[in-house]
């Protein structure tokens, strides 16, 4: 005859009863109890007089099956708490629509028309300033000088090669290299910036979508107003 344990087996980990979801298997327990309480007053019915079955034994499967109800329990209140947890993020993130926002990154997109645009930052005056543009493929597309002083500046690429061609548009990433006076490596950081045009939802974290990327809300650095005539194309970082 089976016992009492073997109906709660069905609810243990591993075990092949066990079902996705704390609501699902808040049901599936609700149809266990009943089978367990069956088999429970079976026992009782027919076991042996003459050496009755222990207490404890009992004692220990109602507390088994506490155990597996409160566990339930808490999957669900978890999921609530996950399910509200990304509601204001979601909330969060479509309020940066229609803002300008700055994000660290080099990489940045190149629609079929108009620029790439980034931004970095010189610590202090730099001797020498070189800026690389690195296609998907790791290949450089484009190779110049850029600022020498110290301060915030701003760096546009037209998408042309040292042929005078126009680079497929895609993702590039940019390489700035700055050497102090004495010829030491600068710490530079680059920056990009573009307006918030709409949010996607992947594997339950937003993302702005910011000129054809998408970007992450602990990637934002700042958000302003959307300048005046911003394009909706503006460019993003990964």
């Amino acid at each position: 005859m089976s016992s009492a344990a073997d109906a709660l087996s069905s609810l243990t980990p591993g075990s092949g009863g066990q079902t996705s979801g704390a609501t699902s298997a808040q049901n599936q327990l609700a149809g266990n109890f009943d089978t367990f309480l069956k088999l429970l007053t079976t026992q009782l019915q027919y076991q042996d007089p003459l050496s009755p079955m222990d207490s404890n034994q009992f004692t220990q499967q109602l507390v088994q099956f506490a155990q597996v109800e409160q566990s339930i329990s808490a999957n669900k209140n978890l999921e609530s708490l996950v399910g509200y947890s990304l509601a204001n993020a979601t909330s969060s993130a479509v309020s940066y629509i229609g803002r300008n926002v700055t994000a660290g990154g080099q990489t940045a997109n190149l629609a079929s028309s108009g620029s790439a645009d980034w931004h970095y930052t010189l610590p202090v005056n730099a001797s020498a300033t070189t800026i690389s543009i690195v296609d998907a493929a790791g290949k450089t597309v484009y190779s110049g000088q850029g600022a020498l002083a110290r301060g915030e500046h701003a760096f546009s690429w037209d998408g042309r090669t040292p042929s005078g061609e126009r680079a497929p548009a895609g993702q590039y990433k940019i390489e700035i290299i700055a050497k102090d006076a004495g010829g030491n490596d600068l710490n530079v950081s680059p920056l990009i910036q573009g307006t918030v045009t709409s949010v996607d939802i992947e594997n339950g974290s937003p993302f702005l979508n910011v000129g054809g990327l998408k970007l992450k809300l602990t990637d934002v650095m700042s958000v302003g107003p959307a300048p005046a005539g911003a394009n909706a194309n503006a460019n993003g970082q990964t």
